[in-house]
């Protein structure tokens, strides 16, 4: 059974709890039989930079969760955005900054098919995988939010696949047993039925 906590900005009122809190609502899931938790360790584009530093409050804060669930002797999934970076990089480089269309984007969302901002997308994936305690499940929707609508990114499931799988594989190399979640929703139709072609001969999705 797995329950997802969705920590975001979209004011479910659950980026506000303190640790203590943490511990008693996953406590508590954990006795009404959850055996895997989801959150959002962090959104980029909702963030400073300043609040991804190994000692601040809040990266602390996502690190004693992911440590919390485990010690309870349940599973790990997070929910990541494909390409959202801090806003202030965006700034400093508005040609990195995705376009907006029939995807649902929300801050900081970069191009992944432009190489400069691909590289700061991985930069920072790199840093939550390899400091987080333990992932069992990673989940990275095509939309909903990540995705752009610039001219390279115009067949964006196979963009999508492509840098979804090199994200999977990094995190894998620090959680080699890892599950990979594809997500299409919010896709329109055609978009999803080729993802679900593609995946078909994918070997590095699990569900």
């Amino acid at each position: 059974i797995g329950v997802f906590i969705a920590n975001h900005n979209g004011d479910t009122g659950m980026r506000y709890w303190d640790f203590p809190r943490w511990k008693r609502e996953l406590a508590s899931l954990k006795q009404m039989g959850a055996n895997t938790i989801w959150f959002i360790p962090f959104q980029f584009g909702q963030r400073k930079p300043e609040d991804f530093l190994f000692e601040s409050a809040h990266w602390q804060l996502q690190r004693n969760i992911c440590q919390e669930i485990v010690d309870l002797g349940m599973d790990v999934g997070i929910y990541s955005t494909l390409n959202d970076i801090f806003e202030a990089t965006i700034e400093e480089h508005p040609d990195w900054k995705a376009e907006n269309g029939v995807l649902f984007l929300e801050e900081g969302c970069a191009c992944p098919s432009h190489p400069e901002s691909w590289k700061e997308i991985m930069r920072l994936r790199d840093k939550v995988f390899s400091e987080l305690p333990r992932i069992d499940y990673l989940m990275t929707p095509a939309t909903d939010n990540g995705g752009c609508c610039c001219k390279r990114c115009e067949d964006w499931p196979v963009v999508y696949l492509k840098a979804y799988k090199e994200e999977a594989e990094l995190c894998r190399k620090y959680h080699p047993n890892l599950k990979v979640v594809a997500a299409s929703h919010a896709l329109s139709l055609d978009r999803n039925e080729r993802v679900e072609e593609i995946l078909k001969s994918s070997d590095w999705v699990d569900y």
